[in-house]
């Protein structure tokens, strides 16, 4: 984020700039000037350049107007640190640059601490620029935050972001691009949208160079372990590789993810420093040459080939020369500014303390070594020794209180911030060897080794650590409390306090102050929900932990609206640990569960999705592999990329782990060869990411599967199974008499063979054996439709159907079971497992978007149907293509079309209470007054009464008589004894009280897509057709217009009924809206007329449609929402596209609701001075898509402030609703211009009138 002017203000400055901004308010041009926009890899504002200048000296890396960005590109100030002395390196850049050239992967570069490595590459990226399109750097650790993973990736992938395609018609809407990828907010997915951002790099022609300085400093396992990094060419990275720090864990880990990941054997090596070099960078750094006595000592000196150690040594030998000046209290050199401009007084004293630390320098006891006369002589012999050399001369109190910040800060802290925490000491220029001020102004060591110096005096112990931590808490705890944390110009500095305080607040065992809400809602509003998750999960509060992983996608930026942070909170479960009393809840989950949530964990990755997927022996590992050709090896614990196996040449259709061995994995993989169908098997070393060996064959395959002895491999192919060894060779094919869906070996005997091997072929399953030694079994009967799974297990052998069912056989005889109905859609995938605390279980996965858990022990069998208890696992939003129990047998993974794999835990999922609502997708709801309730009507043509809220049901009906089962929609009579049910071809009239037949059903040509009451108990439908049928005490009579054509489907209705008239709006798939005034009778006998038809025309289809308090509202499929005037059908009010279809709008008060099929229910207010902008006011998140893509089903309902949706996975949803008070809609603000007046009735009902 870039830097604010506000950053420089110290805790007492902020408290009064905060006050004094009460009492006179500011214009906006007199001040402070104000920030860049909060875009990452943005650029400070003017005022900033100054302190920085000041920290860095004149030459610092900074432009008036201009400064670098905080992470990326911060070359300049590297080169600062250097001190503008270069060594002239041109045969390693030249050496660098053929790598680069000749590279398909990073290259990288090492060298021992202290080599100067970071310069040389800071050089190297300066010159480098002139050859690249685009090229970003990263020095980690040289700006705060910079060894965050996270970040860095996230300002990366900023830094990187392409032209966004526009999305201007339904059929872009309906692409798997229609995804949100800024969402991407944890390393998996970060790293995937980074090799997408590259990738469309690459398409575009552009030549992008990435940088990544001193990886060994990043934080955690799964920075190190460099599974975020892409494997392209283009790219490099650098470590240390030997040194004072060359057993350092973390530089040991990363160089083995080199070797690992990349194959990369042979980096490019920073030499150490000549002779003839160490001699020439001394003699430009002190500004004279040694003598050669002391180029005699220097030789002597262990850490003399460092160019940090020459650095080091430099400013002692500019003091010893004849006509030198002492440049620095210590050693020489630039200062570091940490005080106002000193005072004669302060000078004085300044100058004072530095003569009484220089006599303690002299009078100090030598340390152990040989330490002569002259500087060089006398100077430590190698870099650690220097830097607790130097810690010895400063003073205690305020050097401890700077240098102990900034090491638990990670370099996280201002030069005004570190002032307000030394209180002013005089230390002018006497850290300048420790430490350095970035590109952005917060201060970091200038070297690792001198923050392990820090470490090594001060931080010896954890209470140590635990005080350092307990007083920079204390000191953003003020800066939280009185910072204008909704100012754009203190933006960066808000960005600040809220991910130091929790670091230190958890640091000091004073994390109970997380909990309050509003630190939450402040965080999302800065773009930090990632870092808040964390925040929780570290502090040990997993209830909110698991809020926010939840609800991460919704608390992002780009979707996030204030008071949705405290509205998710309130509406976690009863039991949980969240005080949910007083937190204010826009949309208040009445029905909300109660149970902590069965899916563990969700890996996805925009740059590839993942179809296949398989788990170690231990657990400890997952595969997954798809459509990038590659396989990810997964640490199954923290959900981070440990290696990457690369070699198939395209998408790759199944993984195995051995079941025998923890690291050996078989791969499957379609392919093409000489334009004909073949496959590629090849069988891995996950862990040291090798390739054991491989296999071509002929034909198409679509499974592999390990014997469970770990011997054999078999592959389901085009009408055979072939058997191959470990080592990939064939050792026998076995014909059958179809293409093989899928393989299973059975398990061993008990002589330890596997016997034999089952494979689903078209709509049955052949059992082949291994050996002459045995007879298969063969199994009774043929399944309906098309066999896709098989697996033998637990003594059955399972099959998964199109039909959706799955079926069991026994395993000795091959007799039939019974049958399982598991879905309603086809079944692609089927497990069975046992465990010895729960059972055998079996797992079932279906294009319906679910998986399905059953309990096999004691289960009922009725006419050959199997009634096992069941869990259904909900949260994909496409076909779940496989499943996989996890080892232990309390777990499992799914993957999905939708390119995501999900962990899910067996006592959770039979834990969770019947989601209220239906097992198949919910068409409509409506509220009914007697008796009080609400009816539900879902895709298989049931209809169900459930309590008011939405908890209890009270009667089901049997599914409805239709050719085709699904509902479309519901309406109910003013009276309320009716409700009107909208099918295929016809409208049932059904009774509330009981739900039984209170008419015969109204007969229709095609798909009845709506309906609507419209007074006098006549019903008005549309459907698949332009006209309207409106039926009145047995007469049918049709409502049309000039426009109608034989294309039209009518997929929206509305009416308002006003005395004894009605006004009659639709919404159809041409764009157009439709209102129609009924004419005046005389007589409610007479027959019904609809007249003074007008029109208007939007873009997309018109999926629903509502009258409210400012008029005619109608929602889209191209997801924006419109507010009309009725009586001139005139647009007054629009909304922005949210990008994804609309399924639904209605009203509660002045506000719109909607729910749409990005699985959201949104709350619309009219904003601007003239009411033109409709603005979302709140959001509620549901679990799957409300609506369809034929752009019917999802209608939902209003009761007062009381709203009821139902989703795709048949899930009801009843929110009360709290929205913020407004002027009254009856008052239009003070600065609109009313186009209408609102008059009531004398029954109270409230309708416009056109102003004359």
């Amino acid at each position: 984020a870039a830097p604010s002017p506000g950053l420089g203000q110290s805790a007492a400055a902020a408290v009064a700039r905060r006050e004094h901004a009460y009492r006179t308010p500011r214009p906006p041009h007199v001040g402070v000037a104000r920030a860049a926009p909060l875009v990452r890899g943005g650029q400070p504002s003017p005022r900033l350049a100054e302190p920085i200048q000041n920290a860095m000296g004149s030459g610092a890396s900074t432009e008036q107007g201009q400064a670098a960005p905080a992470i990326i590109d911060g070359e300049a100030a590297i080169l600062e640190r250097a001190g503008g002395v270069l060594l002239p390196r041109d045969d390693l850049y030249e050496s660098l640059k053929s790598k680069l050239a000749g590279a398909d992967r990073p290259v990288a570069v090492v060298a021992p601490s202290g080599s100067g490595k970071s310069t040389f590459m800071a050089h190297c990226v300066q010159r480098l620029r002139e050859e690249y399109d685009i090229v970003r750097a990263v020095f980690v650790g040289s700006a705060g935050g910079s060894t965050n993973l996270v970040r860095v990736l996230s300002e990366l992938c900023a830094s990187l972001v392409p032209a966004r395609k526009s999305r201007e018609s339904l059929s872009d809407l309906c692409t798997s691009e229609n995804s949100v990828e800024e969402l991407a907010d944890d390393v998996l997915g970060l790293s995937g949208l980074l090799e997408k951002r590259l990738q469309t790099l690459t398409e575009e022609k552009k030549k992008v160079l990435i940088v990544v300085d001193a990886v060994n400093e990043l934080e955690g396992a799964a920075a190190l372990s460099l599974g975020w990094l892409p494997r392209r060419s283009g790219i490099v990275v650098t470590t240390i590789r030997g040194g004072a720090n060359s057993k350092d864990p973390n530089v040991k880990t990363v160089l083995a993810a080199l070797k690992k990941r990349f194959e990369i054997t042979e980096p490019l090596v920073v030499p150490p420093l000549s002779p003839d070099d160490q001699i020439s960078l001394l003699t430009q750094l002190a500004g004279r040459a040694p003598t050669t006595q002391e180029q005699e000592a220097l030789k002597a000196k262990k850490d003399a080939a460092s160019p940090l150690y020459i650095k080091l040594l430099a400013p002692k030998l500019a003091r010893g020369s004849p006509d030198g000046s002492a440049l620095h209290p210590l050693l020489g050199g630039k200062s570091l500014n940490l005080t106002p401009p000193a005072s004669r007084e302060n000078k004085s004293r300044l100058k004072k303390a530095g003569k009484k630390v220089i006599a303690a320098n002299r009078t100090r006891s030598p340390a152990k070594g040989n330490r002569g006369t002259d500087p060089v002589s006398s100077a430590p012999d190698t870099i650690q020794a220097v830097f607790d050399d130097l810690l010895v001369g400063l003073p205690a109190d305020a050097a401890k209180k700077i240098l102990t910040a900034i090491y638990v800060s990670g370099g996280g802290m201002l030069v005004s911030q570190l002032k307000d925490l030394a209180r002013h000491s005089t230390l002018e220029g006497w850290l300048v060897p420790l430490v350095r001020a970035g590109p952005d102004g917060r201060v970091a060591f200038v070297h690792q080794q001198a923050r392990d110096a820090v470490q090594r005096k001060w931080l010896k112990t954890p209470e140590d650590v635990q005080k350092a931590h307990a007083a920079l808490a204390s000191y953003f705890s003020t800066l939280y409390k009185f910072s204008d944390h909704d100012r754009v110009e203190d933006a960066s500095l808000e960005r600040q306090i809220l991910t130091r305080l929790p670091r230190h607040l958890i640091g000091s065992n004073d994390a109970e102050r997380l909990k309050n809400h509003e630190f939450g809602e402040r965080k999302c509003a800065a773009g930090l929900v990632g870092d808040l998750v964390h925040d929780f999960a570290d502090a040990g509060y997993e209830d909110f932990a698991e809020c926010v992983r939840a609800n991460a996608h919704v608390l992002a930026v780009g979707r996030y609206v204030p008071g949705l942070f405290a509205q998710q909170l309130a509406n976690s479960r009863d039991d949980s640990t969240i005080d949910t009393k007083e937190l204010r809840a826009p949309f208040r989950w009445v029905n909300k569960d109660q149970k902590r949530p069965a899916c563990l964990g969700i890996m996805s990755s925009p740059a590839t999705h993942y179809w296949a997927a398989s788990a170690s022996k231990s657990g400890k590992s997952l595969a997954l592999g798809g459509s990038d050709k590659l396989i990810h090896i997964i640490d199954a614990q923290d959900q981070y990329e440990k290696a990457l196996l690369s070699g198939h040449a395209d998408d790759i259709v199944s993984v195995s782990f051995s079941p025998t061995d923890e690291t050996t994995l078989v791969s499957l993989a379609r392919v093409s060869r000489q334009e004909k169908a073949a496959f590629d098997l090849f069988v891995w070393d996950a862990h040291a990411a090798t390739k054991l060996a491989a296999a071509q064959g002929q034909g198409s395959a679509s499974d592999a599967r390990w014997s469970s002895d770990g011997f054999y491999i078999a592959v389901a192919c085009q009408g055979r199974c072939e058997i191959y060894s470990p080592k990939a060779m064939l050792q026998k094919t076995l014909k059958l008499d179809g293409d093989a869906a899928a393989c299973c070996f059975s398990p061993t005997n008990h002589n330890g063979d596997n016997q034999f091997v089952v494979c689903a072929v078209g709509n049955h399953i052949q059992a082949k054996s291994l050996t002459d030694n045995y007879t298969p079994p063969t199994f009774e009967g043929s399944h309906p439709e098309k066999v896709n799974d098989v697996h033998w297990a637990c003594g059955f052998v399972a099959t998964a159907c199109d039909d959706g069912s799955v079926v069991l056989f026994d395993a000795k005889s091959g007799a039939r079971l019974g049958c399982i109905e598991a879905h309603d859609d086809i079944c692609k995938s089927v497990r069975l497992t046992k465990s010895p605390a729960a059972g055998i279980h079996l797992l079932s996965g279906s294009e319906d978007r679910s998986a399905r858990l059953f309990r096999l022990s004691g289960g009922r069998l009725s006419g050959g149907r199997l009634s096992p208890d069941q869990a259904v696992l909900r949260g994909h939003s496409a076909a779940v293509s496989m499943v996989a129990h996890l080892p232990g047998g309390s777990s499992c993974l799914t993957t999905s079309e939708d390119g995501s794999c999900r962990i899910w835990d067996y006592a959770r999922a039979f834990a969770q209470d019947a989601a209220p609502g239906s097992d198949k997708g919910i068409a409509a709801c409506v509220f009914v007054e007697e008796p009080a309730g609400l009816i539900v009507a879902d895709g298989a043509g049931v209809l169900r009464l459930f309590d008011p809220d939405g908890k209890g049901e009270v009667w089901r009906t049997e599914p409805l008589e239709a050719q085709h089962r699904a509902i479309t929609a519901l309406a109910v009579a003013e009276g309320g004894a009716r409700v009107a049910v909208a099918m295929y071809k016809r409208v049932h009239l059904r009774e509330i009280a009981g739900g039984s037949e209170a008419a015969p059903p109204l007969q229709f040509d095609d798909w009845v897509n709506c309906c609507a009451f419209v007074g006098g108990g006549a019903v008005a439908f549309a459907g698949d057709a332009a006209d309207i049928n409106v039926w009145d005490r047995g007469n049918t009579i049709k409502v049309t217009h000039s426009e109608a054509k034989k294309t039209d489907s009518v997929l929206a209705m509305a009416c308002r009924i006003t005395g004894d008239e009605a006004t009659l709006a639709t919404g159809d798939n041409d764009g157009r809206i439709n209102v129609w005034t009924e004419k005046e009778r005389e007589d409610t006998s007479e027959q019904r007329e609809f007249e003074q038809y007008r029109l208007t025309k939007v873009e997309g289809w018109v999926v629903s449609i509502c009258f409210y308090a400012h008029g005619l509202a109608a929602c889209t499929s191209l997801g924006r929402v419109y507010v009309l005037e009725p009586g001139k059908c005139e647009v007054i009010s629009v909304s922005t596209s949210l990008e994804c279809a609309m399924a639904w709008v209605g009203s509660v008060g002045d506000r719109l609701v909607t729910a749409c099929e990005a699985k959201l229910v949104h709350a619309w207010r009219r904003q601007g001075d003239s009411l033109e902008t409709l603005g979302v006011d709140a959001l509620f998140p549901g679990a799957a898509r409300f609506g369809s893509p034929d752009g019917v089903g999802g209608q939902g309902a209003v009761a007062g402030k009381r709203i009821a949706v139902g989703d795709e996975s048949g899930r009801l949803y009843v929110l009360d609703t709290e929205f913020e008070r407004r002027a009254s809609f009856d008052s239009p603000p003070r600065d609109a211009k009313p186009r209408h007046k609102f008059v009531r009735t004398d029954s109270g009902r409230l309708f416009l009138e056109e102003e004359t």
